[in-house]
């Protein structure tokens, strides 16, 4: 048999799976950004309720996951790791006993998240920790090692939702490089698109 007669096999053994098969796909995208440190939905200086919070947003992904069953698909854009008390107490105070936004993170079930500028606000340890205590996967497509010019964190993640495979890629100010330039430079360049 010739290449030819093989290809043309293979297009027609293929085709009555493509006429049976599902030419739609239900997937549910759920997004938070500027989570700014807030895990409980409580407004620390008045010491009150708030309208925020991971616990809200795990609410609502729960109730979407619970109604779409197998179809949603969890991203954070970056902005997470600081913002409130809580969040520089765990960073700068209590570093080791693991951070519990990404513990949030992880008992959400998050799919994958982007860093913002503001995620290296406590510096490059603190978001390593982040990333090691992390049981999703962090991506940007700009952000880049200096010394090897390789990817800091995996460019994208592809994983199924809803019956069919789904990309995910994220991009980083690179404002970062003017707010955080002191603790990047030499060790982590955020490219401009196209550069």
């Amino acid at each position: 048999m010739n290449m030819r007669s093989l290809r043309l096999l293979l297009v027609l053994a293929l085709v009555p799976r493509l006429l049976l098969g599902q030419d739609t796909a239900h997937v549910v995208v759920v997004a938070t950004t500027d989570v700014r440190g807030h895990v409980e939905a409580w407004d620390y200086p008045p010491d009150r309720p708030a309208p925020w919070g991971l616990v809200r947003a795990a609410t609502v992904v729960d109730s979407l996951r619970a109604a779409y069953p197998g179809a949603v698909v969890l991203v954070d854009a970056g902005g997470f790791l600081e913002g409130t008390a809580f969040a520089t107490y765990f960073a700068r105070v209590r570093p080791r006993l693991g951070n519990p936004i990404v513990d949030a993170m992880n008992a959400m079930g998050y799919d994958a998240v982007t860093p913002g500028n503001d995620d290296f606000d406590f510096g490059l340890a603190t978001l390593d920790r982040m990333v090691a205590q992390a049981a999703f996967p962090v991506v940007s497509a700009n952000i880049f090692r200096v010394q090897a010019d390789t990817f800091a964190f995996a460019p994208s993640v592809v994983f199924s939702r809803g019956g069919i495979r789904v990309g995910v890629t994220g991009f980083t100010t690179p404002g970062a490089m003017v707010w955080h330039g002191a603790e990047l430079r030499g060790r982590l360049r955020v490219r401009r698109l196209g550069t």
